[in-house]
């Protein structure tokens, strides 16, 4: 299945580049609203720009999006820079979707960020650092850097996630608002997530560890409705992240149901936080499962307790320690009521 979802994919790109239109126009007139112009952007110089199709729900569906094509002004040609654009009709939907299309690209990606800067709602980051795809409410969006560029183009690619997160927040439509406006009223208080956290954040385990990014998280309950948590990252000098996302639902088979769909959203391994001992067997298989270093700079894993959940992960360059990771995680269970 995986290689035909590839195939599908090279071959979608392909006839996007035999496109006879050099500028087309949006899809719709809704979706033109996120498109970067030149008068943005004007250290680049827009090529193409074409519809295009992602692999999208459990890989048996397309849904159309808007590509551009990217020169960068003073670089050799070669190296272009593709955005694509797709916009859903609800923010559950968009969750399922983009999280099979970001899967579906012959370039490996995980979820979440390596900066210490957290990417929207959800994002999904190629291993080789050249390509993020982010969500924010409806909108999802790939950024791909081609050819030759590296590590040290980490901020050209920041630089455009910063416009483009401009851009759709400004032009979110009112009823998306509204539903985020609305999911926010139920969202667990910043002093229950702060009892539950700061025994682990002040303790000697994040000694060096300071707060980086915090953001309002989004669990899917199901095809209609989402759950708004706190997610916050904290980040030390050597580049390790520690984050902790924490969501409070009606009830406990509610949560459940939540924070199973978190990890598949997220491919984060659910466990209970009220028997450990599940910890150390997702430890163990996700120790078995990984074996390239970068695989094993990055894990994420999906814990309930009760009414809440919770999705923890830690970015560590020289390779995450999973004794370290459960200690946190043993004494945020603590701290849970």
């Amino acid at each position: 299945m995986r290689k035909f979802i590839l195939i599908a994919s090279f071959l979608l790109l392909i006839s996007c580049e035999k496109h006879n239109s050099l500028i087309d126009p949006p899809l719709n007139n809704d979706l033109g609203r996120f498109l970067l112009s030149e008068s943005e952007i004007p250290a680049y110089e827009l090529k193409r720009q074409v519809p295009f199709e992602w692999i999208v729900g459990d890989g048996s569906q397309l849904h159309s999006v808007m590509q551009q094509k990217w020169h960068v002004k003073g670089r050799d040609e070669k190296n272009m820079i593709y955005i694509e654009y797709g916009e859903f009709a609800s923010e559950p939907q968009a969750n399922f979707s983009i999280s099979y299309a970001a899967q579906s690209y012959q370039t490996p990606s995980i979820w979440g960020s390596q900066t210490g800067s957290i990417f929207s709602d959800n994002s999904w980051v190629s291993i080789y650092g050249k390509s993020i795809f982010f969500l924010r409410a409806n909108v999802a969006i790939k950024i791909n850097l081609w050819s030759d560029f590296n590590e040290n183009d980490l901020p050209l690619l920041l630089s455009l996630f910063s416009k483009l997160s401009d851009k759709i927040e400004s032009n979110l439509l009112p009823e998306i608002v509204e539903f985020e406006t609305a999911a926010k009223k139920k969202q667990i208080s910043k002093s229950t997530y702060q009892q539950i956290t700061d025994p682990v954040v002040h303790s000697q385990l994040m000694n060096g560890f300071s707060l980086y990014s915090t953001w309002d998280s989004k669990w899917v309950m199901d095809s209609e409705n989402i759950a708004m948590g706190i997610r916050k990252e904290w980040r030390n000098g050597q580049g390790s992240i520690i984050g902790f996302d924490i969501c409070q639902f009606a009830n406990d088979s509610v949560a459940m149901k939540a924070s199973d769909i978190q990890g598949k959203i997220t491919y984060s391994s659910v466990f209970r936080l009220a028997n450990l001992d599940s910890l150390k067997s997702v430890l163990t298989e996700w120790q078995n499962r990984w074996h390239t270093d970068f695989s094993k700079q990055f894990i994420s894993v999906v814990g309930v307790k009760g009414s809440l959940g919770v999705m923890a992960y830690q970015f560590e360059p020289g390779g995450v320690d999973t004794n370290f990771f459960y200690a946190i995680l043993e004494q945020l269970a603590t701290a849970m009521p």
